[in-house]
């Protein structure tokens, strides 16, 4: 299906620019593309735990899996922080395991493994959340 949209795009009528199929891959409960052909991504509080090299590697093989159904955004990697002992209070983030640490470091080195290895494999990234919710 998603050759099929992009075989509607004209150079005339985008600039030569492509349609994003997107979806939201961050891992955990939010995980839009499930079943045959798509790994388990696990939440982002464990992929915080895995070296960036590791992660990286990990995210590359995600990538390659939304790419192979045609998907070529994904609306991740989560750059927020949630501040340690507030994950409970912090519904959107916190609550549902989204953020990789509780410091701007280790954020920051692993949304850079994600964001390395989506791109290895052909997809474009989404950094959120801005303002911030963590």
């Amino acid at each position: 299906m998603t050759s099929a949209v992009q075989a509607q795009v004209s150079s005339a009528s985008t600039g030569n620019v492509r349609f994003f199929i997107a979806a939201n891959q961050e891992g955990g409960v939010i995980q839009a593309m499930q079943g045959p052909g798509f790994s388990r991504i696990p939440t982002a509080v464990v992929q915080g735990t895995m070296a960036p090299a590791t992660l990286q590697a990990q995210a590359t093989t995600w990538g390659q899996q939304l790419h192979a159904a045609g998907i070529n955004f994904n609306f991740a990697p989560v750059m927020d922080v949630v501040p340690p002992g507030t994950d409970a209070q912090n519904q959107p983030i916190g609550a549902l395991q989204r953020e990789y640490g509780h410091d701007p470091m280790t954020v920051g080195s692993h949304g850079v493994a994600v964001l390395t290895g989506m791109h290895q494999s052909g997809i474009a990234v989404s950094l959120k959340h801005f303002p911030g919710l963590g």
